[in-house]
């Protein structure tokens, strides 16, 4: 291996350890600033005009689908990362294990941007409300 391949091979190697930290940081973040969200929106007392719940759901709704995009997208460019790396250096024996991990969060991710959305859809058309709010 030659020093450009050697410097292409670190470079690939570097980019993918910063995706595979992307990929399981994105799901927490997703999990908290969302769950944070609908709690508060359904926390918040009866006197408060119902739309600004309906906007609380919305966000956190927009929030948790933006995140899995690009989560998904993260995950498609580390996995074209492993093939750059296996093709620069056929040797490395650390790619030869499945994501499974990676793929697991990301249909995590998507059912929890999937049930905000029904939340969302559901607090727009619903009654759900009355409760809310209520000790």
């Amino acid at each position: 291996m030659d020093d450009q391949q050697k410097l292409e091979y670190e470079q690939a190697s570097e980019d993918w350890r910063h995706r595979d930290t992307l990929t399981w940081q994105m799901p927490a973040v997703l999990v908290v600033v969302s769950g944070v969200v609908v709690a508060e929106a359904f926390k918040l007392p009866v006197g408060i005009p119902i739309y600004i719940r309906h906007v609380l759901l919305l966000f956190a709704f927009g929030f948790a689908f933006t995140l899995t995009v690009a989560l998904t997208q993260n995950i498609c460019l580390q996995q074209k990362g492993s093939v750059i790396i296996k093709a620069l250096n056929p040797k490395t024996e650390r790619f030869s294990f499945g994501m499974w991990g990676s793929i697991s969060l990301l249909i995590l991710s998507w059912a929890i941007s999937i049930s905000l959305g029904v939340l969302c859809w559901l607090s727009f058309f619903g009654n759900f409300w009355s409760c809310a709010g209520s000790p």
